[in-house]
């Protein structure tokens, strides 16, 4: 899951604003607040770290649904601006289950043996890997281009990478912090990393303006985002006219040390990208499916606009129950969406003679109105109902490991909005919170635990939440509790006249707010009262 990110000088953020999430995570504010300016941040750093695009209008993840607008457009008061530069920060939990292996477990083993370190480890156990990057512009009619790049385990930095301009002429490796706590020490004054940098004489300095060479040059890419082509070079020492055993030794220390590098930075890069490829961002708007929906339809579909859902649905997703995602029991609401075979309506024993792709290719969804067993179209029936369905989904679906959802109480009664809230609750937190993703063939990590990311103008959810922290302070002790405060994080988003602000309102043990809402927020409804 994210566990946080840093924003700075995006959109309607100006000075640097850090959210931390809980495994459920709400936004409140007014409207062009700046809430969804956290979405766009994590679609703008996905597009940076894996299409290597820093002038983002189409985001490429949402099927071109969402137009951010270029570097023109999400750079803040563009007009004002005194440096044309942005940075996101963006921070993922990296934590293993006691049978996986750790994040940096077979990084240094070479690097150790080459400079007869023994078998002692490199680098320690990380739970949480960061990237923070920095997009700049220098001059308006130039191309952005990626001019920072900050590697931070465990909320330190770790290294930087730098770029002087958008043509990548000056590449370089501008730190590594030898003493940072990851790397292993074999006494308490310095770790092993460092010795071998002393060696080497590899020491890190500012890059002077206006220098063509950098002392660390990075080579084989045209950014500074690490890939398997990365070659770091290491100039810290010279060999004589006849180099000694001593020399050639750590000419060859010096080439592992460079593969360490890479493949450490590598790691870290790869571990963040690999939560943002699962972004899951469902927008205030969804579409109504059509008649006889089929998996044909859903070539192109996007979970921006709510069609990936039904996809999920098609393709036999463990959010069904017995073939069916019932309404009625996670919302008390009389419909139930049903996965049909087309020429029979018993989906299994039709399944029977058909290969999965005829299966798959010939299955449709049915909405059933409850009061009467009646088939009818998604269309025919309330707008509230078409508007959560893609919630519901992507709240059950365990293989998303963060879900940001704008306004999922759309169209929805006050009574299924509260209901709703446990369906957060039963999917990202509290008692039903124990899920650790399956590991998938083409991807052996796991993530630790999921979170979701609500932007909602609703009181029925938040009471709801709270509610439920109130009822597990009853609960007696050796009981599992519903929902603890640790367990949602509220924050209060208010656009001032320096950019927009998050302030987090903490709730306690008995589900109150600490603080009153800044504004009077949720206050009209007694004003029109009194």
């Amino acid at each position: 899951m994210i566990t946080a990110i840093e924003i700075e000088n995006f959109k309607g953020i100006g000075k640097r604003q850090r959210i931390e999430f809980a495994p459920l995570t709400l936004l409140f504010g007014g409207n062009s607040a700046g809430k969804s300016t956290i979405a766009h941040a994590i679609h703008y750093a996905r597009e940076v770290l894996v299409n290597h695009n820093c002038d983002v209008h189409f985001v490429s993840s949402t099927k071109d649904a969402l137009d951010l607008g270029g570097f023109e457009s999400v750079l803040h008061r563009q007009d004002k601006a005194e440096t044309r530069q942005f940075s996101i920060q963006v921070e993922v939990n990296c934590n293993r289950k006691p049978n996986q292996t750790d994040l940096f477990s077979n990084n240094g083993r070479r690097l150790s043996e080459v400079a007869g370190t023994g078998n002692e480890p490199l680098l320690g156990k990380p739970s949480i890997a960061g990237v923070r990057l920095t997009v700049r512009q220098e001059e308006e009619w130039k191309p952005p281009y990626l001019s920072e790049l900050t590697f931070t385990v465990d909320g330190q930095e770790l290294a930087k990478l730098k770029s002087n301009d958008q043509e990548g002429r000056v590449k370089y490796l501008a730190s590594l912090a030898s003493d940072h706590p990851l790397f292993d020490k074999r006494d308490h004054s310095q770790s092993i990393l460092t010795e071998l940098m002393d060696k080497m004489g590899v020491k890190f300095g500012e890059l002077d303006e206006g220098m063509e060479f950098a002392p660390y040059p990075i080579e084989g890419e045209r950014d500074i985002v690490p890939t398997q082509n990365m070659h770091v070079q290491i100039f810290g020492f010279e060999y004589g006219d006849n180099p000694s055993e001593e020399e050639i030794r750590l000419g060859f220390i010096a080439h592992e040390f460079s593969i360490f590098v890479r493949q450490l930075l590598l790691d870290v890069t790869q571990e963040v990208t690999g939560v943002l490829d699962r972004f899951c961002h469902i927008g205030p708007l969804r579409d109504i499916p059509p008649r006889g929906l089929r998996q044909t339809a859903l070539k192109h579909a996007s979970w921006f606009r709510g069609m990936a859902a039904y996809n999920h649905l098609l393709n036999e997703s463990e959010v069904f129950t017995g073939n069916a995602l019932d309404l009625e029991t996670l919302l008390d609401a009389p419909y139930r969406v049903e996965r049909k075979g087309i020429w029979t309506s018993d989906e299994l024993s039709w399944k029977q003679k058909q290969n999965d792709q005829t299966c798959r290719s010939h299955l449709e969804l049915q909405l059933i109105d409850l009061r009467n067993k009646t088939p009818v179209d998604f269309s025919a029936v309330g707008s509230g109902v078409s508007q959560v369905i893609p919630v519901l989904v992507a709240a059950r679906d365990q293989s998303l490991p963060v879900v940001f959802i704008e306004q999922p109480e759309l169209h929805l009664h006050p009574r299924h909005q509260g209901n709703l809230a446990d369906v957060f609750r039963s999917g990202f937190a509290g008692m039903f919170s124990n899920y650790v993703p399956q590991p998938k063939q083409d991807s052996p990590d796991e993530y630790d635990g999921r979170c979701c990311i609500v932007e909602t103008h609703s009181e029925h959810l938040l009471l709801r939440l709270m509610r439920r922290i109130r009822e597990s302070a009853k609960m007696k002790g050796g009981t599992r509790p519903l929902l603890s405060p640790s367990d949602v994080a509220v924050y209060y988003v208010e656009n001032l006249e320096d950019g927009t602000v998050f302030q987090l309102m903490p709730m306690n043990d008995h589900g109150e707010l600490v603080k009153a809402w800044p504004g009077g927020f949720f206050e009209e409804a007694l004003e029109d009262m009194i």
